[in-house]
């Protein structure tokens, strides 16, 4: 029980930081146009910041459909690559395969 906290952790750990970094980035790419004509409203028809980050957060559901997939799709490619560059997939099939209490009876 152990065991698959600690990998459930460390892929957990792998998985958080590419996923929250390609929900901001994607959204951010997805949003910069928006953000162009919500500027262009403020500057031309003097409308205020308030009703500005309203209409951005009400159109930010639109855009999370879909950078959502994208992130995740991104973190699974990044943290499948880091662990084959690791060789950690090897460590962990082995790990999984062979209970700790039998490997050290082996070795007493």
């Amino acid at each position: 029980m152990v065991k698959g906290k600690i990998i459930f952790r460390y892929l957990f750990g792998e998985l958080v930081t590419p996923f929250v970094l390609g929900i901001c980035v994607f959204t951010f790419i997805f949003l910069m146009n928006r953000i162009l004509k919500l500027t262009e409203m403020v500057v031309n028809k003097g409308i205020g910041l308030s009703l500005v980050l309203k209409l951005l957060v009400y159109t930010l559901p639109s855009f999370l459909v879909i950078t959502i997939p994208m992130a995740v799709l991104l973190a699974a490619i990044s943290a499948l690559g880091r662990l084959s560059t690791d060789g950690v997939e090897r460590g962990l099939v082995l790990l999984l395969a062979f209970p700790i209490h039998h490997q050290n009876e082996n070795y007493e």
